[in-house]
This record gives C-alpha cells, sequence and structure tokens, in this order.
C-alpha cells in the first residue's frame, strides 16, 4: 500500500508452547506515531524485536516499504530497547561515535543528533554517570544515528517524569513532521506519547485486538449511548444527524459528544423503534485507553 511504511501479515513467535506474537497484522503509515500499546506481558518487546530482526519470526511476514524484510533489502531500522546497553566507561559522545562508525552513511549524524536532543553538555561525561532520564535520551539518540526512516521504541517513557515524558514527545513529532521517520512506540499507560499518536495497536495475550486511528480512539471516547433495537435500519435513520456504528451482538454505538441518553430514548421511541436495551457509553480517553488493554470495549 502507498503510504504504509511497515506491515505484518500474521506475524508469529512461541517461546515454547507459549505464543508470545499470535498472527499479528499491522499497518503503520508512514512519517507518524504508531504507539503499540499493552500491559507487562501482552508481547510487545517480542513483536518489537521481530521487527528489528532480533528474533526470527516462526510464521508469518514483515514487510518494510512494501519489501519483505528476510529479502535483506528494507531500510535500516534504529531501536531503542527497554534496557539499552552503552559502553558505560565511555563518554557518551564515543558511544555515539562508534555507533555512527558501524551504520553505513551516518557520518555527522551523532553531533546533529545531540544537538537535537539537547545532550551537548552530557557529551564528554561516562554514560554510568548519567542520570536515568538523561540515559533515555542518549538510547535515542542511538537509535537516530543516520537518522533511519524507521524507529522502534520500546517503552520509553519508562522511568521518565511527566516534563521528560512530554518533551520526548514532543521530539518524536518534530522529526515525524520534518524528518519524515516512523516511529513505534510500545507503551503500557496512557502517556503523553499517546495523545500524539496518529494510529494505536493494543496487544492482549499475544494477539492485536484492535487497531485504530487517532480520530477512531478520539471519536469512540465520545460515545454516548449503546442501543439495541429491534431495527437498525430505522434506528439510524432518526440518528442520522449523528454518528452511528454497528457492532457485535446487535448493537448500535451512538456518537455525537454532547447527546443526551434520555432524549436519545425518546426520540427513537417517538419514532416507532423499540428500544430493547440501552447503555451510556461515555469513557473518558483513559478509561477507553485501560479498557481496550484489557481487550475490551468491543474488542
Amino acid at each position: 500500500m502507498e503510504n504504509i511504511e511497515l506491515e505484518t501479515n500474521a506475524l508469529e513467535y512461541s517461546f515454547g508452547q507459549k505464543q508470545a506474537v499470535d498472527k499479528v497484522s499491522v499497518h503503520v503509515k508512514k512519517a507518524g506515531i504508531y504507539v503499540l500499546a499493552g500491559k507487562s506481558g501482552s508481547g510487545k518487546t517480542t513483536f518489537l524485536e521481530l521487527l528489528a530482526n532480533q528474533r526470527t519470526p516462526s510464521g508469518g511476514e514483515i514487510l518494510i516499504d512494501g519489501k519483505k524484510q528476510k529479502e535483506g533489502s528494507h531500510k535500516p531500522i534504529g531501536y531503542l530497547s527497554e534496557n539499552p546497553s552503552f559502553e558505560a566507561d565511555r563518554t557518551l559522545r564515543q558511544n555515539l561515535k562508534l555507533k555512527e562508525s558501524l551504520t553505513p552513511g551516518a557520518k555527522g549524524t551523532s553531533e546533529e543528533v545531540m544537538a537535537l536532543l539537547k545532550l551537548e553538555n552530557y557529551a564528554d561525561r561516562k554514560v554510568r554517570t548519567l542520570s536515568t532520564g538523561v540515559k533515555k535520551m542518549a538510547a535515542l539518540a542511538m537509535a537516530l544515528i543516520g537518522w533511519p526512516q524507521l524507529v522502534l521504541l520500546d517503552d520509553p517513557c519508562s522511568f521518565l517524569g511527566f516534563g521528560e515524558k512530554r518533551e520526548l514527545t514532543d521530539i518524536l513529532r518534530k522529526l515525524a513532521e520534518e524528518k519524515g521517520i516512523t516511529f513505534i512506540v510500545s507503551c503500557r499507560r496512557i502517556d503523553p506519547v499517546v495523545e500524539a499518536a496518529d494510529q494505536l495497536g493494543f496487544l492482549v495475550n499475544g494477539r492485536l485486538v484492535r487497531e485504530m486511528t487517532r480520530e477512531e480512539f478520539d471519536k469512540e471516547s465520545l460515545t454516548d449511548a449503546r442501543i439495541r433495537v429491534n431495527s437498525a435500519d430505522a434506528a439510524k435513520k432518526v440518528l442520522q444527524r449523528f454518528s452511528v456504528s454497528e457492532e457485535d451482538g446487535g448493537w448500535l454505538s451512538v456518537a455525537s459528544g454532547s447527546l443526551d441518553v434520555s432524549a436519545l430514548n425518546e426520540a427513537l421511541m417517538g419514532s416507532g423503534v423499540e428500544v430493547l436495551e440501552i447503555r451510556r457509553g461515555r469513557m473518558s480517553r483513559d478509561e477507553l485507553f485501560e479498557a481496550l488493554m484489557e481487550g475490551g470495549r468491543y474488542a
């Protein structure tokens, strides 16, 4: 597909009898932020390791820019693991220069990356002396050497303060917009990076239970009600000025951001539509995010 940077088709990986990644198919658009959300043990890290060529899939395929990864024709990938490693007794600059020397076409990018991430003041300090927050930024710098067009970040917001998370998110947004970099970012909570996401995918026990755009996520958190009626077509005509979508089990989801549930019921009954069941659907964005990570909210 034209605007897709990365896609997977029924990707699988298992540890013995445990299926860590279970037929996962994602579609990640170019030059944006894709948030891969899930609780600990959901398979996020294993999935990113498969994308980063650190594990070999037991099934399925990975395509980057339309080309199968196993063919070796894909673009370089930047990868920040959950526990990034450095040469701890070397300075930050030495670590970045080493990565630069091992990355084709990356000459000079270590200094660019340090400037962008405001790491110049730490450049000549040994990595082991850096704070957790600075180490996270240093690890991001390592992943950005050579400006790869696809960068994988495994839970980069962990152990960061809110201000640091916001700063990191702003940098990712800037790089996506100005350099066309595509980011896949895993997380376990509704961190600021979720606010900047273009797409979201939710993993539960190794399976992708939902994949949605940011607009779809925002719309779903504004759902006013879920109803079951005797005639979905008749109900849609009554509610045609609102956003109505059908769900499994005969439910209709109605979204407007302001509709009163009692008024909804009255309008339907007044038009001869029998309301069999009605539930309030409104959720905060935080509640929706948590519900999706649990595999709920019609996932």
